[in-house]
């Protein structure tokens, strides 16, 4: 078990466990991070009389950070993590598999996993889901 650090409370953390010794498996930038808007392109047959194409729209201002009004808009502006590093495609490896007995966790409060692996040794590396510039997380 670990225990949570920080202030505010963590509404969820991805945990991504991984056998060691051995950097992790970095299989690259995932598009389509969960809840930020991605193009999307539809094709269709003959002319779409009436339709509009749009810009995509832009990112959020980061004005807010300069003064933020609270803990978690404070703590949504720190630095991210790429999604290279935390994201999970699809189950993940099926040679270790694990999850966090709660969805969210106060601070200082213990946190225990259940992890299945045939592996003697695995590390966990934790991280904190928000905003982070669009990054999504950080560690």
């Amino acid at each position: 078990s670990l225990q949570s650090l920080g202030s505010g409370p963590c509404a969820c953390a991805a945990v991504a466990a991984m056998p060691s010794p051995g950097p992790p498996h970095d299989s690259g930038p995932q598009p389509g991070l969960p809840g930020l808007p991605w193009p999307l392109l539809l094709f269709l047959p003959g002319g779409a009389a009436g339709m509009t194409v749009r810009e995509p729209e832009e990112p959020p201002s980061m004005e807010h950070c300069r003064s933020p009004a609270s803990d978690i808009v404070r703590e949504n502006c720190r630095p991210g993590s790429p999604s290279s590093e935390w994201d999970v495609n699809g189950a993940g490896a099926s040679s270790i598999q694990g999850f966090a007995t709660q969805a969210s966790y106060a601070p200082g409060e213990r946190v225990d996993f259940k992890v299945k692996t045939d592996s003697a040794t695995y590390r966990f590396d934790i991280y904190r889901l928000g905003w982070y510039g669009g990054l999504g997380a950080r560690q």
